[in-house]
């Protein structure tokens, strides 16, 4: 895979699979992630592809994305790798950072209070899940293409948008992979072999590239929006002196 990263303000920000980059590289050939980078990198969740332009190109007739129904608890004890992804994506607007990174395995590296940050600036009011997509597991790990909706204060009509998600089991919890220095080379190896068939079947699925059309038309109509946003984290950032 060519980078774990989706662009926020022309810049590469959050550490993630972005599904929009994955569409676009698929047509450039793949290349292998190796450890080095997984080390250096932790993958965030978040609708962080709110704060960026999608841009592939189909002719699938759009239908509106409807959430699927599922229950969600903040039971910390996710016994499947569906649970935790539908539960962090359920929580991450109303619970705090401390709370949203015990779902990571390396809760040091989540992050999640620049995540908290960024939903404020863009005024997010509700994430939820759509779909999962062709789930994959083996052993301790699992890789989903997860679809999810942001819904925004101020906006009628959420965002849709998709993103790979990779997770570790690790004593009967799952928990999003967001350090791979632990992991071992045969299961790395199939981490890299299963991302890269993920991005192969987003640039194929007609519901995926649908979503990203829809997401596309989203941020066409709702740029002013956006671009408020961008300006919310700049002011923040200076306010703060932190670098975003």
């Amino acid at each position: 895979m060519k980078t774990l990263s989706i662009l926020f303000t022309h810049e590469f920000f959050y550490c993630r699979i972005s599904i929009v980059e994955c569409v676009k590289n698929s047509k450039k050939g793949m290349n292998q992630v190796n450890r080095d980078i997984f080390k250096k990198i932790s993958i965030v969740i978040i609708a962080a592809a709110i704060f960026t332009g999608c841009s592939a190109k189909t002719g699938t007739e759009l239908k509106d994305s409807k959430p699927q129904i599922v229950k969600v608890t903040k039971n910390l004890q996710r016994n499947t790798p569906e649970e935790t992804i539908k539960s962090y994506y359920a929580n991450e607007v109303n619970s705090d950072a401390e709370f949203l990174s015990k779902y990571f395995i390396n809760p040091q590296m989540s992050e999640v209070d620049l995540i908290k940050k960024k939903i404020n600036a863009f005024k997010v009011k509700k994430i939820e899940v759509i779909k999962l997509f062709n789930m994959k597991k083996q052993g301790n790990y699992a890789v989903s293409i997860c679809s999810f909706n942001t819904y925004f204060n101020g906006i009628e009509k959420p965002r849709p948008d998709i993103e790979v998600v990779s997770l570790v089991n690790k004593n009967g919890t799952w928990y999003i992979l967001n350090d791979y220095g632990s992991v071992l080379d045969k299961d790395l190896n199939w981490l890299n072999e299963t991302n890269s068939e993920q991005k192969k079947f987003a640039a194929k699925d007609n519901d995926i590239k649908a979503i990203i059309k829809q997401s596309e038309n989203f941020d066409k109509i709702n740029s002013k929006f956006l671009d408020k946003g961008n300006k919310a984290m700049i002011q923040m950032r200076n306010t703060n002196n932190t670098s975003f």
